[in-house]
């Protein structure tokens, strides 16, 4: 296990043949999507957001995260 510090040290547990510029080339091109659902019958909501995005590294720079609701109308 490796964690990345703001200062760009590593903390690392344990042992493992990948170099440090590994581990960090790792950590900066991993791809993670986190979304919350919540359920309300009829209508959704979804809160997404990737850690790229919250970092602020995405286009606009600034830390974010993405709304959506369903429309309520129902599909058949």
């Amino acid at each position: 296990m490796f964690y990345l510090q703001e200062d760009n040290s590593l903390d690392i547990v344990g042992q493992t043949d990948v170099s440090e510029q590994e581990m960090r080339a790792l950590i900066n091109q991993r791809s993670v999507v986190v979304a919350k659902f919540l359920d309300k019958g009829r209508y959704w909501h979804c809160f997404l957001h990737t850690y790229r995005g919250i970092l602020g590294k995405e286009i606009d720079n600034s830390p974010h995260i993405h709304y959506i609701i369903s429309s309520g109308l129902e599909t058949k």
